[in-house]
């Protein structure tokens, strides 16, 4: 039932963030965008274009545009419904960690990805820089939405690594002295 109400949840949110599907892609395009402006700054003539591949591409660029937003702004659903069926599982004690987790954790997890988004076009610049002046630079929507999406991922897990840690020292899994075993020597 709530893996239903999960997959039910982020399915009704894909559907109406596709009504939504050029602002979105506006917002998804806005690292690139900003990093190809400085590459092109720096370097006059430098040619750099996204591209879709295929008869297809565009048709499944629209589709996961819609999901990737579903599924980040659904987060409250399926988040509430993981919840719900750990919960009973759960003792007292344990539940106070967990809401304690899940209190922290989402804000840091959203702030690690908007700090990810922000920092992400200087990095594609930096990747720019890499090509030949005189070269043209193809970039498939495709992947690079998928790369964007793991990065900005990756910067939110990142984010959470600390919260992970407390909870697991709460929770008396892990303590600190056998988390300094693994720090390296000053």
């Amino acid at each position: 039932y709530r893996l239903i109400v999960s997959v039910a949840g982020v399915v009704l949110v894909s559907i109406v963030c596709l009504a939504f599907y050029d602002d979105l892609l506006g917002i998804l395009m806005r690292p690139i965008n900003e990093a190809v402006a400085t590459y092109q700054a720096r370097n006059p003539g430098a040619v750099v274009q996204m591209t879709t591949e295929g008869v297809t591409g565009a048709f499944t660029l629209y589709f996961r545009v819609g999901f990737t937003a579903g599924l980040v702004l659904s987060c409250p659903v399926w988040l509430y419904q993981l919840w719900a069926y750990i919960a009973p599982a759960l003792m007292k004690t344990e539940k106070k960690v967990a809401l304690g987790f899940l209190g922290a954790a989402i804000p840091l997890f959203l702030f690690g990805v908007a700090v990810g988004y922000l920092v992400t076009p200087k990095g594609f610049a930096a990747m720019l820089q890499f090509n030949q002046p005189d070269v043209v630079n193809l970039n498939e929507l495709n992947r690079f939405l998928d790369f964007e999406v793991r990065l900005l991922l990756v910067f939110g897990i990142a984010f959470l690594l600390p919260v992970v840690l407390i909870s697991l020292n709460l929770m008396g899994v892990v303590t600190g002295e056998q988390l300094g075993k693994f720090r390296a020597p000053a």
